[in-house]
């Protein structure tokens, strides 16, 4: 697993990223499709495929599938994806019951998780660079020696501690911590230097302990160029 890398701007087509997809297969069908994905485009993921969601192998395939067809995907690895990887280390008896109460027993084939999910997993770098942006999947503490090698910050934290000596004029884009609509749209209308993108796409149909209900289950998309934030609504759990 590499830690990360810087990508630099495309020549043509617009830069977006998306956070925790959580298994909503036709949302992020959706959402692409809304977006208007193509070849030029360059697409940031914030982790989270898995859990939750009703089709994790799906979200895995897609993603899989687009790099494969040299689409400009550049997926980050998650605390779900750590957490799954983690667990396979364990004995089978703990993997199963991880997948169980993560809804993803679907990403078992032949009672086992099928090694292209695992080596993808693996794969997965923690962070991404462009020269105007730092994707993590948590939270950064910028006042550590090396903000960027704290691994257990980039999966699981829910805080980034701001350095503008260290951040310059980059901003920081992160999912994992769901956030109400309105603090999105307005983090974003403001350019914040740290923009949370996760609306809990996954509670569209159930309440989060923080929100009350109808403030989340956007899965969100967002223009890093135009800073225009597209929204899909959960259709996955309404069976359209």
């Amino acid at each position: 697993m590499e830690l990360g890398s810087i990508i630099q701007k495309p020549i043509l087509g617009n830069r977006y990223v998306i956070p925790d997809i959580h298994g909503l297969i036709k949302t992020f069908r959706a959402l692409l499709e809304k977006i208007r994905f193509s070849m030029g485009d360059q697409l940031f993921l914030l982790g989270d495929y898995i859990d939750r969601g009703p089709d994790s192998g799906a979200v895995l395939d897609l993603i899989m599938d687009l790099q494969k067809k040299h689409f400009q995907v550049y997926p980050i690895k998650g605390n779900h994806e750590e957490m799954l990887l983690e667990t396979i280390l364990d004995e089978k008896r703990f993997l199963i019951h991880h997948l169980k109460i993560n809804d993803s027993l679907n990403m078992l084939e032949d009672d086992e998780i099928p090694h292209r999910y695992i080596q993808f997993l693996k794969s997965l770098p923690l962070f991404y660079e462009t020269p105007d942006f730092i994707f993590v999947h948590g939270g950064i503490n910028m006042n550590d020696i090396v903000p960027l090698l704290n691994a257990d910050n980039l999966l699981y934290s829910r805080k980034t501690i701001v350095n503008n000596a260290w951040l310059g004029n980059r901003r920081v884009v992160h999912g994992h911590d769901p956030k109400s609509l309105p603090e999105i749209q307005q983090c974003v209308e403001n350019k914040s230097f740290v923009i949370p993108l996760d609306n809990g796409a996954v509670y569209a149909f159930r309440r989060h302990r923080k929100y009350p209900f109808g403030e989340m289950g956007n899965l969100c998309a967002l223009n890093l160029d135009s800073f225009q934030l597209i929204l899909q609504y959960n259709i996955d759990a309404t069976g359209n």
